[in-house]
């Protein structure tokens, strides 16, 4: 009866969580502040973390976030249109 994981079952785990996700002592928890960071599907809500990342973060969050997305998938994220707020003007001939 085993009640301890071999150490190398422990490292593939590890070394696939890696893989799934960025270095997330190298970005700031404040830049997901309506979401929480660990439930982030970092594959599927790529270009919504790209274009947060981008926006809002630091040169070390740049540099991880180019570390783990393909410069294929960064460019994507950055070169699509974003929509811009609505804003509501007065009709200034109506008085």
């Amino acid at each position: 009866m085993r009640f301890f994981k071999p150490i190398s079952t422990l490292r593939k785990k590890k070394s696939k969580l890696k893989k799934n996700t960025p270095d997330l002592t190298l970005l700031r928890k404040s830049l997901f502040w309506d979401t929480d960071i660990s439930k982030i599907d970092w594959r599927n809500q790529s270009l919504a973390v790209i274009n947060r990342i981008f926006e809002r973060g630091n040169d070390i969050e740049k540099e991880e976030i180019k570390r783990f997305y393909k410069s294929s998938k960064i460019n994507e994220a950055l070169s699509q249109e974003t929509l811009k707020p609505y804003t509501i003007y007065k009709n200034k001939n109506k008085a």
